[in-house]
């Protein structure tokens, strides 16, 4: 999945323009823009970490959900199962008697 965020992008664009610029710096103003870089380059591993957090929060969710509707659709496929299988104990039940009927009648009509 790709970022919708665009904070993320703009703040990584702004790091690397601001590194851009350190690089044409003279020795007196390096240490103020490497303190600079540095707190840009906290911000920019904060915002990430939090909308690496949204992403995976996002995606738990979606996977719940998914987990969920395969459940429902599982019982209802094992309910659908177990009716069935209720009906053919049922028409085995019915066959048995059925059988049995007949063999009591062939076994009165014998000698």
């Amino acid at each position: 999945m790709i970022s919708t965020h665009a904070g993320t992008f703009e703040d990584i664009d702004g790091f690397l323009a601001h590194l851009e610029y350190a690089v044409t710096v003279d020795q007196a103003e390096a240490p103020r823009v490497l303190r600079s870089l540095a707190d840009h380059a906290r911000r920019v591993r904060g915002s990430t970490f939090r909308r690496t957090t949204e992403m995976l929060d996002e995606g738990s969710r979606e996977a719940d959900r998914i987990v969920a509707r395969s459940t429902a659709q599982a019982e209802q496929i094992l309910q659908a199962a177990l009716v069935a299988l209720d009906r053919r104990v049922d028409e085995a039940g019915q066959l048995g008697a059925s059988t049995r009927a007949a063999l009591e009648v062939e076994l009165r009509g014998r000698p």
